[in-house]
Parts: structure tokens; sequence; C-alpha cells
């Protein structure tokens, strides 16, 4: 169903993922698909009406237009073809660095390496005449015809990032004109989780773009529908340099924005079960050490949030630096795949400060902030549960499960040690605080 099994493989090794990939973009259609064929140089190319080619001979273009070949896309293979993460165009020097910019870098090792890599495409640099491959076809591609009808362009080109690997893998396209001009962004399942979110993302769009005051924030859906078993979704881009990689007034302002398309009061108890009932995914991932912790941290949000109402809605899901772009004095919003309509508005800050700590090594994390309130860290537990259930289900590295245990415990510690210091409590309220968080060591003497 995604990356189409009947797809040919012969003396040519690439990843499965490239093939995937290659095969998702290129072979498939809205009515049907025809697979790409994989071929070495020396292998006969006269009867597919698609191949994809190893690039290592410099007499392969006019080879590939003898043969009948007229419409052809040349990649560069990045960092490798044997890892490789990106496919940017190689037709032009321009067209190299604009795919690149596709990937916002926030280490310094990314941003080193999309350094030197823009310079060596500049250069034309011969270390990728090996880690290149062409995509010809006889007749235009499914995905040509689709963007002309769009756009009106017609011979786009194509820059592809093949995502992270997990359950929820898909391929991400950023699509140009000739001359670089950037016209929008494609993204294609490459598992069936990934083929929900893309479906899920597109109809949350387009239900945010009614909203006039949203459309400033979010890009339009120029294109949704099914494609070759899966779900296509064709964007607009939104330009610009990548937010700040710490919280501004144009965070808050984006997030006010989008809050005000929904939000409601909901009883605290109510949001700790929406959360327990996600974490019952969670144990089954994670094993039997997370049992105790889950269940001393659902106790412990349902002592905080105990009468409480807590203010609900739209919620992004994953609100980061690289999930966002500055235009026009406006923070706006990209990747809204992980989307909800009925979280707590507070989760998207968490989420910001809690990345930024854990994969940028920026910040002092949720618990920093002023307003941080037992029923802030109530509510920042849940916060850690949810998305540690979303990385369970996507097979998650261990270091993002980690960040959030650690979290997890240092914040139900906290939460023992006030119970323990504040005066007065009723005995019964400190014996429920100590019940509740004993079985996961964070109280122990």
């Amino acid at each position: 169903m995604f990356g189409n099994e009947s797809v040919l493989v012969q003396t040519i090794q690439y990843s499965d993922t490239v093939k995937q990939a290659l095969q998702a973009l290129f072979g498939g259609s809205a009515s049907g698909s025809d697979a790409l064929l994989f071929a070495g140089n020396d292998s006969p190319f006269s009867r597919p009406s698609r191949i994809v080619l190893a690039d290592s001979s410099s007499r392969t273009a006019r080879s590939l237009a003898a043969k009948g070949y007229q419409f052809t896309h040349r990649f560069a293979l990045l960092p490798s073809k044997e890892s490789t993460r990106w496919l940017v165009p190689r037709n032009e020097e321009f067209q190299i660095v604009n795919g690149l910019e596709m990937y916002p870098s926030f280490s310094i090792r990314a941003t080193v390496y999309k350094s030197f890599a823009s310079r060596m495409a500049a250069m034309g640099w011969p270390g990728w005449s090996g880690n290149s491959i062409w995509v010809a076809s006889k007749e235009p591609f499914p995905i040509e015809k689709l963007v002309e009808e769009i756009t009106g362009e017609t011979r786009p080109q194509f820059a592809l990032s093949l995502g992270t690997a997990g359950a929820s893998r898909k391929l991400t396209v950023q699509v140009m004109r000739q001359g670089g001009e950037i016209l929008g962004y494609i993204k294609l399942p490459l598992t069936e989780r990934a083929n929900d979110r893309i479906r899920a993302e597109a109809r949350t769009l387009a239900k945010l773009y009614e909203n006039l005051r949203l459309r400033a924030y979010v890009p339009a859906v120029l294109y949704a529908s099914q494609w070759d078993g899966g779900h296509l979704l064709f964007q607009t881009p939104i330009m610009g340099d990548p937010g700040p990689a710490r919280l501004t007034s144009l965070h808050e302002q984006a997030l006010n924005a989008m809050h005000s398309e929904r939000s409601e009061l909901k009883p605290g108890e109510q949001v700790v079960a929406a959360v327990g009932k996600k974490c019952s995914s969670l144990l089954k991932k994670l094993g039997a050490k997370w049992s105790a912790l889950i269940e001393d941290a659902l106790r412990a949000a349902a002592h905080e949030l105990r009468g409480t109402q807590v203010r609900c809605g739209l919620g992004h899901g994953d609100f980061t630096p690289w999930n966002t772009r500055l235009r026009a004095k406006k923070l706006c919003l990209v990747d809204w795949e992980m989307a909800s309509w009925d979280v707590p508005l507070v989760w998207d800050k968490f989420h910001f400060l809690a990345q930024i700590q854990s994969l940028l090594r920026q910040g002092d994390g949720p618990d920093s902030l002023t307003d941080f309130t037992n029923e802030k860290r109530a509510l920042y537990i849940l916060y850690l549960l949810h998305s540690a259930a979303y990385l369970a289900e996507d097979g998650p590295q261990s270091f993002d499960i980690a960040y959030r245990e650690a979290q997890l415990r240092k914040q139900l510690q906290a939460l023992c040690s006030m119970a323990s210091a504040t005066q007065p409590l009723r005995f019964e309220e400190r014996a429920l605080v100590s019940d509740d968080l004993n079985a996961s060591g964070a109280c122990e003497k």
C-alpha cells in the first residue's frame, strides 16, 4: 500500500526508505500506480516507462534522452547513498541551495553541515557524482501533472526530506519552479500511521483556514486527496526565518490567536481521566517499570486538579522553533499533524519549553515559568504522560522517553516535598499525598 511492493529492484543498491519515497512521489497517481524500475547503469531500460538510474556518467542525460526519457529529475543523496536523509535537485546551483532551505537547523552540528553542503553544492562538488540518481519517464509523471494543474508550473523541481524513522514516518517534498521559487509542500505517508496523521492535518488546516483571523498564521491547503492508496496533502509555503528558540510576545500572540478558535473549561478530573485512557497504550510499549510511575503521576495530578476547571481547546501538538516561521511580524505555524481540539491550552507552551531543553539544551524547562503553580505542575505531569504516549506509539528514541521519565520523577518529588512542608494540612490530606507518591519512590525517606 505504502511504497508499492511491485517495485522491481535490480543491481542498484539504495536504502529501502529512498526507494519507498521515490515510489510514493513519482510512481503513484490518483487513479492507480505504475511502479518505477530501479536499475544499474549497465541495465537495459528501453521498455520501462519510468526508471531510477544511478548517475555515475556524464553521458547519462544524453543516453536517457536518446531512449525517449524526456521527463527527468536528478538528485543528490545527502549525506550519503547509504544513509540518505535528503534528496535535493542537482540541476542548478540555486535549486540545490533552495532544497536545503526546507530544513531549519538549530543545533551547531546541523548548522555546520547545512552550511558545508550549501557551499559544496555551489562549487559543484564532484564527490556527489557517486551519490546522485536520475528519475526519468517517457511521459510526464503523475505528480508533475498534479502540480501543473494546481500551480501552472509545467516542469516543477522537487526536494525531498525522508523524515524521522518510526511508525509515523512521512515524506515531505518542497515543490519549486524552474527558477527556484517555492510553490508549496507536499506530504506523503510512508507508513499507515503517517497516513492517518496527514489526513488529520488536512482536515485541521481546512477548518483553521475558515477563520479569517487565523489565515495569517497557517498554510492553506492547495490539494488533499487519496493518492496511490495513501493520502496526499499539498499546502502553500510559509516563507520566513524559523522562529526564536525562546518564548516571546510573538509566541503568545500566535497561541492566543490559535486558542481563540476554540476553548472551554473542563473539570480537572475529566482531563486526568482522558490522559489516563491515553496511557493504556503507553504501558504496553514501555513495560512494567513505567506502571507505578504512571499510576502515581495520575493520582498526583488528580489530587491537585480536584475541583478545578481547566481551559482546554485547540492545541498545535508540536509547537517548537522548527515548526514556526517569522513573517510580516507574525509567528506562523506549520506541521499541524499532531493537532488536537480538546487538550489543555497550556500544553503547547510546555511542549515548546520541554523540547528546547531536551533537544537543544537551552532554557530551564516548563517548571521555570514564573506562574508555575501546583495546578500548572499537575498539568505539566499530564503533558509529560500524554507526550510520552505519543512517542511510544512512534517507536521513541530512548533519550526522548528518558527525559520525560526524569521530568515526571522530578515533578512528583516536588509535589511530595511541598505537601510535606505545607502547613496547615489536614492529616488525611498528607496521607493521601504520601500514598499517591510513595509507590514511584518519589517520597523515599
